[in-house]
């Protein structure tokens, strides 16, 4: 069986010696993968403390009756708090 399949123990490089890629496939996977990095690098600015770095406590309250949502969160190192937004359910 092939790694493919799932019986062989084959190793990422013979992988690639035995199957080699097209370029256009790389630079499509790098492509993803930058994708992915800045994807996470957003998620982290979202839910760090701007102030300290640390981690954010996040809340958030939906009211279903008005159709709004409303955020707001807190730092729990050093207990700077984040503005509060409010927005409209689409």
């Amino acid at each position: 069986m092939s790694a493919v399949t799932g019986g062989g123990d084959m190793k990422v490089s013979e992988f690639i010696e035995n199957y080699p890629q097209s370029t256009e496939l790389v630079a499509r996977i790098e492509e993803i993968r930058s994708e992915e990095n800045r994807r996470r690098d957003l998620v982290q600015a979202f839910s760090s403390c701007a102030a300290c770095g640390g981690a954010l406590s996040l809340a958030v309250q939906t009211d279903w009756i008005r159709g709004l949502v409303e955020e707001s969160g807190e730092c729990q190192d050093c207990s700077a708090k984040t503005p509060r937004r409010r927005y409209g359910l689409h």
